[in-house]
This record gives structure tokens, C-alpha cells and sequence, in this order.
């Protein structure tokens, strides 16, 4: 399914939100390469798929049941990107957000 965030486009696999399973969408911040503390952390999107909303800033879509933190929201809706949401070996994969 493809839906229209701003100027971007999200396009969900079909068998990744099933009956009444949210999926959430967000950010965790890493540790850079470095051994030190003086790295830069680095931004990854993740994704998982819950029984009910549990993000509290976040942007909340009700068909499908899809929840989005409010800093990826931003970052998507401002930018032309085709972000793809795809299953793989019962991981969920995000590509094409550049964060």
C-alpha cells in the first residue's frame, strides 16, 4: 500500500501489518565508529510492529494503523523520498530515509 506524506510517498508491504497490529516507526540514536566519546551519534530508522500505540510524540494513522515519530515525520514530509517498508527474514526493513 502506498501512502502520501508530504512530499514523499510510503510504500508498505501488504504482510506486514496484519488485523489489528500497529506499525511504528522511529529513530535510535548509535554510538559513531569511534572508541571515544567525542563521536557524533548516528540517526537510524527502525521499525516494529506492536499490539496498540506506544509512542507518545508521534503521528498517529488510523487506516492502516500506523504510528510515526514526529522527527521522522518532519524529516519525510519535507523531503521527496520514496521510503519502502519491506519484510525480510522476520526483520522489518526501512529504505530510502535519509535521516
Amino acid at each position: 500500500m502506498k501512502i502520501s506524506i508530504g512530499l514523499s510517498t510510503l510504500d508498505i508491504d501488504d504482510e506486514i501489518i496484519k488485523n489489528d497490529d500497529v506499525l511504528s516507526i522511529g529513530v535510535i540514536l548509535k554510538n559513531g565508529p569511534c572508541n571515544d566519546n567525542m563521536c557524533q551519534l548516528i540517526r537510524v530508522p527502525y521499525a516494529e510492529i506492536n499490539k496498540d500505540y506506544t509512542m507518545k510524540n508521534s503521528i498517529k494513522l488510523f487506516n492502516p494503523r500506523i504510528e510515526i515519530d514526529t522527527n521522522v515525520y518532519d524529516m519525510i514530509s519535507r523531503e521527496r523520498e520514496n521510503i519502502k517498508i519491506r519484510m525480510s527474514n522476520r526483520k522489518i526493513l526501512i529504505k530510502g530515509i535519509h535521516l
